[in-house]
């Protein structure tokens, strides 16, 4: 198996992580498409016109939180980027990282699919609210239970336009990432890294006995994992894209080179995918 270290070297595909992930964190920063006719008029549906008040220009929320999330899912490749240059060959980092890639990509596409704006502000709110709740905001001496309030209330506003129902946000991240990753398997993926960010004693022994007499699994499935990573986050990025002014292209190049190494790997007939070939 000579042939995984030498067809599949964790290094280069490293420094590929870190240039997608630089790449994505550009894209990310370029200003909004999203003409500002547009955002007054949501403003001015939504009473969202007024400074100082916590639904100020509500209508650039989506923008923020998909700026926000999609340079997080960058950090975490740009990690595991950092991670695959140093030469760990361990799976078990690259993982728990990759995990952060998928909740925060599967937020980024969640936010970015409809084509109207007024529904990317809905379930920016949803978003919004969601998080509040969970973070305790509910409790009247939490900082943050005004703006949770704010939330709720515009919430009632877009439930009045028909918008809540339509854009409802899945109640976990494994429903996030199977609903709006489908396409790149995100949720199977998400499910399969569990395995290694919940302390399963199982996987922790079987990465420990490949060291010692198959480390080329363990080769094969930190390329593996990693390469999975940078798919999502193209896709996500590419969710993004559209909502947008700036220049994609070197977006597209690091995406052009992700997509060639994930060809030849997936297209291998001496790998066998689900389990390495023995």
């Amino acid at each position: 198996m000579d042939f995984v270290y030498e067809d599949y070297p964790l290094e280069p595909f490293g420094h590929l992580c870190i240039e997608l992930a630089n790449s994505v964190n550009e894209l990310a920063r370029t200003p909004r498409s999203l003409p500002d006719a547009t955002q007054a008029a949501i403003n001015e549906q939504l009473g969202a016109t007024e400074p100082n008040t916590a639904r100020h220009e509500i209508a650039k929320l989506p923008d923020d939180l998909t700026t926000l999330t999609a340079q997080s899912a960058g950090g975490a490749l740009h990690a595991i980027g950092q991670i695959l240059t140093a030469g760990v060959m361990a799976p078990l980092s690259p993982a728990i990282l990759a995990r952060t890639v998928v909740e925060t990509s599967a937020v980024v596409a969640y936010l970015c699919e409809p084509e109207d704006p007024l529904g990317r502000v809905t379930r920016a709110v949803n978003l919004m609210e969601k998080s509040l709740r969970d973070d305790k905001a509910a409790k009247p001496e939490h900082p943050q239970a005004p703006l949770l309030q704010e939330m709720i209330k515009l919430k009632q506003v877009l439930g009045q336009k028909g918008y809540t129902k339509e854009h409802k946000i899945p109640g976990s991240y494994e429903n996030l990432a199977a609903t709006y990753l489908d396409p790149v398997d995100g949720g199977s993926f998400y499910s399969q890294l569990n395995d290694y960010v919940h302390s399963n004693l199982m996987t922790q022994m079987q990465i420990a006995v490949l060291a010692d007499h198959r480390p080329w699994e363990n080769h094969l499935r930190t390329y593996e994992f990693s390469l999975a990573a940078t798919v999502i986050v193209i896709y996500a990025a590419a969710s993004l894209e559209p909502h947008r002014a700036g220049d994609p292209r070197r977006f597209r190049n690091a995406a052009q080179r992700v997509v060639d190494c994930h060809y030849a790997f997936t297209s291998d007939p001496r790998l066998k995918f689900g389990s390495s070939q023995s």
